[in-house]
């Protein structure tokens, strides 16, 4: 279906509504999309031209919850950016790259004020009465005083501290990941993004933060919807007496706003859902890759075309008009003439049906018929394609009829109104256009994509990808200014502590070898051994302490030095019960234990965090540190190690005197080395620890992007030692099994296999190698690095042609495999020839007919 019919499509669903925008939210702006229905348009009428005043360029730029999912639209894609509110002269934001909210002064974009929180912050904060209300992925919702940016209080949403790794950062199993939406004096927020885990919907008093109520049961239903269940993701809306919760790529939920009680799930069925939403009087709006129309009441679907496909982006709607950007223009339709255009529309569809069931038809025929038989039914083929033609062609003159006007836009990644101007934005520029003509009023460039705007006070504040806001306003005073964001000056520190952490870094570096993955400083003191490691390692570093003083005092070093949020999380917590998950700690260290006066409080909370197969616990101290004897009580330690299992240790005395403990593997620990289990395909595992009732460990990349779609059935990831294997196109990856870090990926053309079910799998594991079936050859890989150790050619057929290796089997020294003919196509040829261009899709009108034979028609049928 093209652009154009399918922006049309949702235009005459959109219209049926009867649009009026909820009351303003006051001055400014004051909640993501300027208010609780989310419907951009500002209060403030700021007419363009406007020249840029400043740009506040941050240390780290913006950190996705999710990565890119490059095969589909970007369903989830609510922190792209830094996305602003603003009121009385400032400007606040929250970071996801370090984990902090910023109070900027909107006339000079200079920091006024931050706050640190033990997470991402993800979603824009709201603003009411003097205060700022936000969500961490730490599993808190806030409220700070605007003025100065002091706790006024934090509440939890679920009921436990516990912590997991979630792409890259230790977050909560429930973090708050939908903001925090105020209204009538009640702060709303929501915590959990697996159903399973618990999903809890929260409301509180927004003046002290008691909780009002909390639904915690909405988890258990999840089973019960489509795609899983309640995920929530996304700013939340809020009518009346509804508050509707964004599930990340999936639809809202309804939920009422006096008690919690879940109403109803929004399940159009299809791939639909998305963090976009709008409310409009008593409708709802929702989806991205298709927009759908709910009565907000019931959630009925409001028309009976509320299952058309429609790629817009954005909209915003008024009296009289409603604003879209599609992905080619930006258009402007009129609700007078909607009715009867929509009724005449239907009637034409409704007479398309069976021309594009007969078509289809027709195509299966011409494929399977003799070449004698093709021209007669090719015949009939442009019969069908010329009288769905004519009935297409009705169509577009019917949608034109309703556009007030359209235009070509390229910049089509947010959309504001502002009086009788449209403000929007994309990859390098914003503009302006009337709002009545659709004509050009203003552009200016920016760097990065323009993800967002928000119009307060006379200014306009632009969010870009790359971490940046832009604000513009009329006035072009003095040259525009950047306020780059610099770390400060780390506080000057006792010069004897600053040494003895910098050596010990070094000697504990030297002693383990360990760069990568994740850290654990038990006991971080004053936080300088964190930072020291963070220079000197791309380890991400969690940093712990049960004294508030330490914890502060390390906060205090890390933010300065620009690392904290981004490489270290600093946390109180108690020592004897951590709160992170198991296996996650590939070393672990302690700043208090430099001394030598060593106090576990839980030996066996370190056992449980540290990682099997590789995970080191290095203890001990620098040269030149003066431990007396007496003081030196790791012989205890050595001894309950001892006593708990598998592990090596040792002690390094080349630079100090170091106790170095590494986990080795777990007993019982199992194995998955081919697509069904094992070389005998039995499908059983022998792993004797995994056992229900199951839980999250870690979750995280690779992510869609290099993934094989499931429904090509690709091979399955096989697994031993700790490492995991994934196989994606012509890609192969290894990840720790434990953690998720990546531990190396290699691109090698052939190494893909799909349709397993018929072709077998191309994937051996063994403790030699990891065995890869490519086209016409089989590599053996070095499982802890990727390098080739091998190479295995196939043998060729009998009658001397080339072949494909096909089935792939390994058992201890000896590999099994077979021959197979060569595949005339490349999996993923058409997709990549036809269907896209350098990774992004070509609208269906510029797709290359190849040599067979009506393979258009036969997209074109599928895709309608």
């Amino acid at each position: 279906m093209s652009a154009r019919r399918s922006a049309a499509s949702f235009f005459l669903l959109a219209f049926l509504v009867t649009i009026c925008a909820l009351p303003s939210a006051g001055a400014g702006w004051p909640a993501f999309r300027h208010d609780a229905a989310r419907t951009n348009i500002a209060d403030d009428v700021l007419a363009a031209p406007l020249a840029l005043q400043w740009t506040f360029a941050p240390i780290h730029p913006p950190q996705p919850a999710w990565p890119q999912e490059g095969k589909e639209k970007d369903r989830v894609r609510f922190d792209e950016a830094f996305h602003v509110v603003s009121e009385n002269g400032a400007v606040f934001f929250g970071s996801s790259g370090d984990s902090k909210v910023y109070c900027l002064d909107a006339a000079t974009g200079e920091i006024r004020w931050s706050f640190i929180t033990g997470g991402p912050v993800r979603v824009a904060p709201a603003l009411a009465n003097g205060k700022v209300y936000f969500g961490s992925d730490d599993g808190h919702a806030y409220c700070l005083n605007a003025a100065d940016g002091s706790l006024v209080w934090r509440v939890r949403g679920a009921y436990a501290p516990d912590e997991i790794i979630g792409n890259g950062k230790m977050i909560s199993i429930w973090p708050v990941r939908t903001g925090v939406l105020v209204d009538k004096a009640v702060a709303y927020f929501g915590a959990g993004v697996f159903p399973h885990e618990g999903i809890f919907i929260c409301a509180v008093n927004a003046d002290t933060g008691d909780i009002l109520w909390r639904n915690d049961t909405t988890g258990e239903i999840g089973y019960k919807q489509e795609f899983g269940g309640i995920t929530p993701q996304g700013p939340m809306l809020a009518s009346d007496s509804t508050l509707f919760v964004t599930s990340g790529r999936a639809m809202p939920a309804a939920f009422r706003r006096d008690d919690g009680g879940f109403l109803y799930y929004l399940s159009p069925g299809g791939k639909v859902g998305g963090t976009w939403a709008l409310l409009t009087g008593d409708r709802l709006i929702a989806g991205l890759d298709g927009k759908r129309v709910y009565n907000t009441e019931n959630g009925v679907s409001a028309h009976d075309t509320a299952y058309a496909w429609f790629p817009g982006q954005h909209l915003v709607v008024t009296q009289k008009l409603a604003y879209m950007i599609t992905p080619t223009e930006l258009a402007a339709l009129d609700r007078e003439s909607f009715q009867q255009a929509s009724q005449w529309r239907g009637r034409i569809e409704e007479e398309l049906k069976p021309l594009r069931e007969q078509l289809s038809g027709l195509v299966d025929q011409f494929e399977e018929a003799t070449p004698a038989d093709q021209p007669a039914i090719k015949q009939q083929l442009d019969v069908a394609r010329a009288q769905a033609k004519g009935l297409e062609d009705e169509i577009s003159r019917i949608e034109d009829a309703v556009h007030r006007w359209r235009r070509p836009c390229a910049l089509t990644d947010c959309l504001v109104l502002s009086g009788d101007t449209l403000y929007f934005g994309g990859n390098g520029a914003v503009a302006a256009a009337s709002a009545p003509t659709g004509g050009d009023l203003w552009q200016s460039n920016i760097e990065g994509k323009a993800c967002g705007i928000a119009i307060a006070d006379g200014r306009m504040f632009v969010s870009a990808d790359n971490g940046r806001i832009y604000c513009f306003a009329k006035d072009a005073g003095a040259a525009a200014r950047v306020v780059e964001q610099k770390p400060a000056a780390p506080a000057a520190a006792d010069p004897q502590r600053a040494k003895i952490c910098a050596d010990a870094a070094d000697a504990i570096v030297a002693a383990t070898k360990i760069k990568r993955g994740y850290g654990l400083v038990y006991g971080c003191g004053t936080g300088r051994l964190a930072l020291e490691l963070a220079n000197r390692t791309d380890l991400q570093i969690v940093a712990v302490d049960s004294d508030p003083a330490n914890v502060a005092a390390a906060r205090k070093l890390l933010d300065d030095a620009g690392l904290l949020g981004s490489r270290v999380l600093v946390e109180q917590a108690d020592l004897s019960a951590l709160p992170y998950s198991d296996y996650f700690a590939n070393l672990i260290v302690s700043e208090n234990f430099l001394g030598g006066n060593w106090t576990i409080d839980s030996p066996e909370e370190l056992l449980r965090v540290a990682k099997p197969c590789g995970g080191v616990g290095c203890f001990g101290w620098p040269a030149g540190v003066d431990v007396p004897a007496a003081e030196r009580n790791a012989d205890g330690i050595q001894a309950w190690l001892a006593s708990r299992g598998k592990f090596n240790m040792k002690t390094d005395e080349t630079n100090g005197w170091w106790l170095v403990v590494e986990r080795g593997p777990l007993e019982g620990a199992g194995k998955w080395t081919h697509l069904y289990a094992d070389a005998g395909n039995t499908a059983c595992s022998d792993d004797q620890l995994v056992q229900g009732p199951l839980s999250t460990l870690w979750f995280g990349r690779p992510g869609p992007e290099l993934m094989v779609e499931r429904h090509a059935r690709a091979n399955a990831p096989v697994a031993m030692d700790g490492r995991l294997f994934v196989q994606g196109e012509n890609v192969i990856m290894a990840y720790d099994s434990y953690n998720g870090v990546l531990l190396w990926e290699r691109h090698i053309p052939g190494a893909l296999r799909v349709r397993v079910d018929s072709d077998m799998g191309n994937l051996a594991l063994t403790e030699g190698g990891l065995y890869v079936a490519t086209d016409g050859k089989c590599l053996r890989l070095d499982p802890a690095t990727g390098e080739t150790l091998a190479t295995f050619p196939v043998p060729k057929r009998n009658d001397g042609s080339p072949a494909r290796w096909g089935f792939l089997a390994a058992d201890g020294n000896t590999i099994f495999g077979s021959t197979g003919r060569p595949h005339n196509l490349a999996y993923g040829a058409a997709w990549d020839q036809l269907v896209t261009e350098d990774g992004k899709w070509r609208p269906i009108e510029d797709t290359p007919l190849p040599k067979q034979p009506l393979y258009l028609d036969r997209i074109k049928t599928i895709m309608d």
